[in-house]
């Protein structure tokens, strides 16, 4: 049974690109955890977006990986790779389906911090992140 408690969410935007989503993510730590962050082009053009991983915190002998664009990572990637992991966000877009992190402590109550940020292809300086805690008291 996959439980999911909403208890903080916010939202960072940066001049081009807005992310909101459930901050604190809790579950069954036998399961894998999923958050969902939405990702806005605030632009008046498309833009190209990446996604990167900046794990902040994590136990050993847990797993995070991320799905962005058309594809899924395994934990060891931390910038989704070009071109499969660029999305391109039509303007005044909300995207709310092709982001999902994952968290899997196998079994472990352990927690793990983990900062995703989104940026227009090319222009990381542009990033919009938020940090996602997972099983975290």
């Amino acid at each position: 049974m996959f439980l999911s408690c909403e208890e903080e969410e916010s939202s960072v935007f940066a001049q081009s690109i807005q992310v909101s989503g459930d901050a604190y993510v809790y579950g069954n730590p036998g399961m894998p955890l999923t958050s969902h962050i939405i990702v806005k082009n605030i632009t008046s053009s498309s833009l190209d977006v990446m996604c990167e991983k900046i794990i902040i915190d994590t136990a050993a002998g847990t797993s995070n990986y991320f799905c962005w664009g058309s594809s899924c990572w395994p934990s060891s990637v931390y910038v989704s790779p070009i071109p499969a992991g660029v999305r391109t966000v039509p303007a005044g877009y909300s995207d709310s389906s092709n982001f999902t992190g994952y968290y899997d402590a196998f079994g472990n109550p352990a927690r793990a911090v983990v900062k995703y940020c989104f940026y227009p292809q090319g222009n990381i300086a542009d990033s919009s992140c938020l940090t996602i805690y997972y099983n975290d008291n």
